[in-house]
């Protein structure tokens, strides 16, 4: 399968994916379209994506851009939504 393939099915509707992935002349450039971030470029020195460990790489560095940060309202509490506090007696 093709990179541009492989990455339009891993994360569809969520990338532009544009160049010639070619060694020598390449232009192989792969942009986040909710942000316009570009996530990997050859020409940039990114380099030429021969290995499957650059493709783990281009693909991790996606999912790290598309994973929302996480907030302090994000964090699990306790069953019913109440957090553990002490109670105080007077």
């Amino acid at each position: 399968m093709q990179l541009k393939q492989l990455l339009e099915k891993c994360f569809p509707n969520q990338l532009d994916i544009s160049g010639d992935i070619a060694p020598e002349r390449g232009s192989f450039e792969v942009i986040l379209l909710e942000t316009g971030e570009l996530l990997h470029s050859k020409q940039n020195g990114d380099g030429y994506v021969d290995s499957n460990e650059k493709v783990k790489r281009i693909c991790s560095g996606i999912r790290m851009k598309l994973r929302p940060p996480k907030t302090t309202s994000d964090q699990k509490q306790p069953a019913g939504g109440f957090s553990k506090t002490p109670e105080t007696k007077p």
